[in-house]
């Protein structure tokens, strides 16, 4: 039997309590979550590992999450936007918006629409 590897999604979000929410949120329910503060640290993080999916405050501080995104579609990776702000660049018309504030389950729901579910990794019983 081969194992499937759970979804990982990357989090780029620079509020440290809502960052904290989306990662709680996401890991509980099965997802593997790697959460950047900035986009420098989200750039990294897409260089070195396999990502599904992400999740992107686009006001970052005073940048924005665009390169990150600009990266993102480059190679394939869908993702959605959690943000109050509601000026998007017309490029990223057809990507999903969160607004903030939101509620856990609407993030969770969110992200299964548009993901799926997490992948879990699950031994047989007995076997």
């Amino acid at each position: 039997m081969s194992d499937e590897q759970t979804k990982r999604i990357l989090v780029l979000e620079d509020d440290p309590q809502t960052g904290a929410l989306i990662e709680t949120c996401l890991t509980e329910a099965g997802y593997v979550v790697h959460l950047a503060e900035a986009v420098p640290g989200a750039l990294h993080l897409i260089d070195d590992l396999a990502f599904d999916a992400a999740v992107l405050d686009y006001c970052i501080g005073t940048n924005t999450a665009l390169r990150v995104a600009q990266s993102l579609r480059v190679r394939l990776i869908p993702f959605v936007f959690c943000t109050a702000d509601d000026d998007l660049p017309v490029e990223f018309e057809d990507v999903p918006v969160l607004g903030k504030p939101f509620a856990p389950e609407d993030m969770l729901g969110v992200v299964q629409s548009v993901f799926g579910p997490p992948r879990l990794t699950r031994r047989a019983i007995g076997g």
